[in-house]
This record gives C-alpha cells, sequence and structure tokens, in this order.
C-alpha cells in the first residue's frame, strides 16, 4: 500500500496517511445522509472528518471506531484496510461483533502463519487489567478477547508502520470499550 505524501496547512509531511484510508474513509462518509451526520458519529466536527478524508490530519482510532460501528463496516477494514470492506454484493460479510474479531486476525497476509508476540499480547492484557480496575469495570469473557484480538491488530498494525507501540495506544480502545 503506497503512502501519499500529504501535507498539514504548515506544510510538514503526514506520514502515515495514505489514499487508501482516506478512499475508506469516503466510503463510510457516504452510508450517512451527510458528512455532518457521520462526523457527530464520529465524535468530531464535520471540518476534522474532512481533514481525515482529505489526509490533512491523522485520524483518531476512537473516532474511526465510532464510526465504523455506526456506519456498521469492519473496524480493521477501515483502520488498516484490512478483511472484508462493507459490500451487500459479499456474502461473506457479517456486521456481527465474533466476525469482525475473527477478521481482526487476519491482519497477515495469507501463507505460513505468524508467530504470536508473548511480550506484546502480555502486554496487552496487563493494560487492559489495569484499565479494568483502575476504571471498576466487569467486562465478562467475550469482551475481554475482543479487546485483547482488536489490541494486538491495533499494535502490529501500529509496528508495521513504524511507530512505536506503546501501552497508552490501547487506552483509546479500552475507554471506547467502556
Amino acid at each position: 500500500m503506497p503512502k501519499m505524501e500529504q501535507k498539514k496547512k504548515d506544510g510538514k509531511p503526514i506520514p502515515s496517511y495514505n489514499l487508501e484510508l482516506g478512499t475508506r474513509i469516503a466510503s463510510v462518509i457516504k452510508r450517512f445522509d451527510s458528512l455532518k451526520a457521520a462526523a457527530v458519529h464520529a465524535g468530531v466536527t464535520d471540518e476534522t472528518l474532512a481533514a481525515w478524508r482529505d489526509g490533512k490530519t491523522e485520524p483518531k482510532f476512537i473516532g474511526l471506531k465510532q464510526l465504523a460501528e455506526a456506519a456498521q463496516v469492519n473496524l480493521n477494514w477501515l483502520a488498516f484496510g484490512k478483511g472484508f470492506p462493507p459490500s451487500s454484493n459479499n456474502p461473506d460479510y457479517h456486521h456481527d461483533p465474533d466476525h469482525q474479531t475473527r477478521e481482526a486476525l487476519e491482519f497477515v497476509e495469507p501463507g505460513t502463519p505468524q508467530p504470536l508476540d508473548q511480550d506484546l499480547l502480555m502486554m496487552i492484557i496487563e493494560e487492559l487489567e489495569i484499565y479494568r480496575s483502575q476504571c471498576n469495570l466487569e467486562w465478562d469473557s467475550k469482551q475481554k478477547s475482543r479487546l485483547i484480538t482488536l489490541g494486538y491488530a491495533m499494535m502490529l498494525a501500529e509496528r508495521e508502520k513504524g511507530n512505536r507501540v506503546e501501552p497508552k495506544l490501547l487506552r483509546y480502545l479500552m475507554q471506547a470499550a467502556s
């Protein structure tokens, strides 16, 4: 997936933006009555959502998650381009959370299975438990497994983009789940 070097107003590039991400965001926006309606669901202004679409600013993961949920599209597809795109013509696409959790595991290319990064997995589980206990949250096993799976996929995608994998990135995912 070639990266497209977009520039902020100050002329500095936004390295993580790519044309495919902007195209996916635009596709999801079309599922709403208006840009403003989509922005409300993403928890941002319509100007911010347009900036995400146009590559003028990097989208926040929590906003993409909220947008994906409201549009009933796969978060893994919207954020990372993995899994099934939304299509009524695709009989394999389902909106149920279990299917989306399974799709989150498809972040590696088909072929030889990749070994799990046990240190990364341990960090995710520890952060989930710290956050859960600090916020006095009660998540059932299914909710925990979804958060761990999505967190793992998110962290691997960040690492793939060359970004540093930090526990604080998981906070956004956990905040969205609480």
